[in-house]
């Protein structure tokens, strides 16, 4: 399963709560990442710390939505198994 819409629309609120508070840099940031990941064909955990603007708090906070995309995901699947 792709989770990069997933992660782009979690970055893009970070982004506009930057914008609200007037934080211009992280602002900066955010729209650096959702840009490159809207262009990458795929995308994976193994890609963000790869991606210009990707900061060590931008990086943690996208690995974190991944891994609890794929948690919920795995329980979905276990809950139709059984």
């Amino acid at each position: 399963m792709d989770y990069k819409p997933l992660v782009v629309e979690a970055l893009t609120v970070m982004y506009q709560k930057s914008i609200a508070d007037n934080e211009k840099f992280k602002a900066a940031a955010y729209k650096k990442v959702i840009v490159q990941l809207q262009y990458m064909p795929t995308f994976t955990s193994d890609d963000l710390p790869h991606l210009k603007g990707a900061g060590e708090k931008i990086t943690k906070k996208s690995k974190k939505l991944w891994k609890r995309a794929n948690y919920k995901r795995r329980k979905r699947q276990k809950r139709n198994i059984i």
